[in-house]
């Protein structure tokens, strides 16, 4: 049976109005300008700045309402572009306090690629002031396969290490939501509570966004996503670059804009959501699961952000968040692998699988790779929980 539908907080994350520069602006004159209508949120930091996956998805954002304004949706039909990857820096850590600005430049514009640079910025709080770069990317977008089909010589798709054909990974429709199947363990004494406490504090923001359930094939629920760090995982015995986190998830509500806009708020289109979010969602997690991988959490660590990231979508407007689905419909599941660790960064990979049916293959939607700082604290102020 259908949900019924909920108000989606998501769409707040990514709207967007028109925003005009000052005057003594320097970027070319044929950029678009966009200020978020919403502040970014704090999440999976110990520091008290914005989580990372709002200024991502609100770069994403922008670059589909510059494409879009350029190239519209028809009665019948989506933009003639879709999104296949999009790549970029973190200059600096972003403010809660205040809004977002971007910067978008068209780099490249041809009968088959649009290809935009993005700059986001926050102002300095100052009447007036300056704006403080927090992010760069560049954002490609490929004209669509004809006729909306797929024409390739080859198809073909890696499968997650642990999938459900296989009796391994247990499915989302057997699984607690979280936060109330961590309490529940925790009351049962499964769990620490005081780890299912400090996973409540440091990701409780995502849940007004998402639907989450945590498999115990994977490590983030023995592990409570690093905060058990006693913890027996079943993955001991495998090198941490092929240890696993996964996670089902699930966007809240509807991505269809019907809601009644903000005056001067742009429309968001299905497939400009999907995008944004996607990218959203493969942004947490990545940077600290080196720690939740080692029996550690976020304060093991001195320092534990992402320096950079690259998104390649592999399929064509995988929709989130279609209305009327029943609550076991529009799962996606996330695996999270930690590849590398040198020198106080490491580099580590998600994928967004789609599920084609309960015990069938998946296929890939999009991977996300990045970069990060991970800095160890002196080993007498690390605390064990």
């Amino acid at each position: 049976m259908a949900m019924p539908e909920e108000k989606n907080r998501s769409l707040d994350v990514i709207r967007l109005r028109p925003y005009t520069p000052s005057a003594t602006s320097s970027a070319p004159s044929g950029s678009a300008w966009y200020e978020s209508l919403t502040r970014p949120f704090r999440m999976g930091n110990t520091a008290d700045i914005a989580y990372g996956g709002c200024a991502l998805a609100v770069l994403t954002a922008a670059a589909f309402q510059h494409l879009e304004a350029k190239h519209p949706a028809s009665s019948t039909s989506s933009s003639p572009f879709t999104i296949y990857s999009a790549s970029g820096l973190y200059l600096r850590p972003a403010l809660c306090s205040t809004h977002f600005i971007c910067e978008v430049t068209s780099l490249r514009s041809t009968r088959t690629f649009e290809t935009m640079q993005v700059k986001v910025y926050q102002p300095t709080g100052k009447e007036g002031g300056a704006l403080n770069a927090c992010n760069i990317g560049l954002v490609d977008f490929m004209r669509r396969s004809a006729n909306g089909r797929d024409n390739s010589i080859l198809t073909y798709s890696l499968q997650p290490r642990l999938v459900p054909s296989a009796g391994t990974l247990t499915h989302h429709t057997r699984l607690t939501g979280e936060p109330q199947g961590m309490q529940e363990r925790a009351r049962s004494g499964e769990l620490p509570q005081a780890a299912a406490d400090a996973v409540a504090k440091t990701f409780s923001a995502m849940n007004a966004y998402t639907v989450s359930k945590l498999p115990p094939e994977g490590i983030w629920q023995p592990a409570a996503w690093g905060a058990h760090k006693r913890a027996k995982t079943g993955q001991e015995d495998r090198p941490v670059p092929e240890r696993v986190g996964y996670d089902w998830t699930k966007v809240r509500g509807s991505l269809v804009d019907t809601e009644s806009r903000e005056e001067g708020s742009l429309p968001i289109s299905q497939a400009a959501a999907s995008a944004s979010l996607i990218v959203f969602f493969l942004d947490g997690a990545l940077s600290f699961s080196p720690l939740s991988f080692t029996n550690r959490f976020l304060d093991d660590a001195a320092a534990c952000a992402s320096l950079d990231f690259a998104i390649r979508f592999h399929r064509e407007d995988t929709l989130l968040g279609k209305p009327g689905l029943s609550e076991r419909e529009g799962w996606f599941l996330r695996e999270i692998k930690a590849r590398e660790s040198a020198f106080e960064r490491t580099y580590n990979e998600g994928v967004l699988w789609e599920e084609m049916g309960e015990g069938e293959d998946f296929r890939a939607v999009a991977t996300m790779t990045q970069a990060c700082v991970l800095k160890a604290k002196p080993k007498k102020e690390q605390a064990r929980l």
